[in-house]
C-alpha cells in the first residue's frame, strides 16, 4: 500500500510539472517570427480590404508558471489559462484591458497565432484602426 501510494504521487508530480522549463527569473524567453500576416484594412469610407501585414520578429516571454505572456512588440501583459485540460499544451491568452488581443500559444511545438482586433477597427466602422492575424513559430533562448 505504501508503495502505491509512493507511485501515485511521483506520477501526480510529474503530471503537474509542465514541458518547458523555466529559470530563476520566472520567464521562459522565446524568439518568434511570423509566417503568416494579414487581416482586414480600411480603404475609403466604410469599405473595407483583405490585407497582407508585415511579418513581425519579437521576443515572447512566457512566466514559469504559464499564467503570463509578455510580447515585446505589445505594451500589454496577456493572462493566460489552459485549453479544456492541463494535459494539453495549448494556452489561450487575452491582454489584460480587453482590448481584443489574443496570444494561442503551443507549449510543445511553440506555435502561436497572435489576433490583434481594435475596437476602432472594422467594428466601429471607424478609419483610424485595422484587424490582424499573425501565425508563425517561435524558438527558445538557450538559458
Amino acid at each position: 500500500m505504501k508503495k502505491a501510494l509512493q507511485i501515485i504521487s511521483i506520477l501526480f508530480l510529474v503530471s503537474a510539472c509542465t514541458t518547458i522549463q523555466g529559470n530563476e527569473s520566472g520567464w521562459v524567453i522565446f524568439n518568434c517570427e511570423d509566417e503568416f500576416a494579414f487581416g482586414i484594412a480600411p480603404v475609403d469610407d466604410n469599405e473595407w480590404e483583405l490585407t497582407r501585414f508585415n511579418e513581425l520578429n519579437f521576443t515572447l516571454a512566457l512566466s514559469n508558471d504559464l499564467k503570463e505572456i509578455k510580447l515585446s512588440n505589445e505594451p500589454f501583459q496577456f493572462v493566460c489559462s489552459r485549453y479544456i485540460s492541463t494535459k494539453l499544451p495549448f494556452l489561450t491568452c487575452t491582454d489584460s484591458y480587453n482590448n481584443g488581443m489574443i496570444v494561442k500559444f503551443n507549449t510543445e511545438t511553440y506555435k502561436y497565432i497572435f489576433s490583434s482586433s481594435s475596437h476602432s477597427g472594422y467594428t466601429n466602422n471607424g478609419q483610424t484602426d485595422s484587424d490582424s492575424l499573425h501565425a508563425g513559430n517561435c524558438k527558445k533562448f538557450l538559458q
